[in-house]
Parts: structure tokens; sequence; C-alpha cells
């Protein structure tokens, strides 16, 4: 495959917005504090730990989501919150109003089974 073929068939991933930004610096923040924490009582956390427990097979997907590679989704950001023991609402706000407003339409609308 030339190369020209290679670039073409590579996916460009779209820049992040500033508040995805955020998300993943608070994301880290988190993550750093746990770490420390984990330390001062003589345990390690790893990015490893934190992907095993979210059922990913590895520590990138944890580390593309707190470098601000891939932007935080509603699953992984669940995931996350429940792994590292926060408020999903710390690190998203944006993406946690997403979920109450789907909610609050399923209250009102509820699907017919």
């Amino acid at each position: 495959m030339s190369s020209a073929n290679t670039l073409i068939s590579m996916k460009i991933r779209r820049p992040l917005s500033p508040e995805e930004v955020v998300e993943s610096a608070r994301l880290k923040a988190i993550y750093d504090q746990r770490k420390s924490a984990a330390k001062a009582v003589g345990r390690s956390l790893t990015q490893a730990d934190v992907a095993e427990a979210c059922g990913w097979s590895g520590q990138s997907a944890f580390s593309q989501y707190a470098t601000g590679k891939v932007p935080l989704n509603v699953e992984a950001l669940l995931k996350l919150a429940k792994a590292l023991d926060f408020n999903p609402s710390e690190v998203s706000p944006r993406l946690m109003s997403t979920v109450a407003s789907v909610q609050s339409s399923e209250r009102i609308h509820p699907t017919i089974a």
C-alpha cells in the first residue's frame, strides 16, 4: 500500500472542544488524586487497573480519555466514575445533563413494551 493510500485510510479524529479538553483534565486530576491516595497507604493504582475495572482490554483506552485524545462519552464516564469513585457530574456536567434530559423524557413519554 502506498503512503498516500495509508494516509487516506487512517481515521482522522476531530479536535476536542474546549469543554471536552476541560473534562479530560478533570478526569486526569481525579485519577492523579486517587493514585496519590493509594500510594499514601502503600498501594498502587495504575491506568491498567482503571482500564480493567472498566472492562477495557488495556490501559490505552483510559489514557486516551485522560489525555484528551478521545472525548468522553456517557458510557465511558459512568464506568470511570464507578472505577475511580467520583460523581460523574464532577467531570462532565455536559454529559450528565444529557443523561438527565433523556431520563426526564422517558418519564414523560414512557416506552410502550
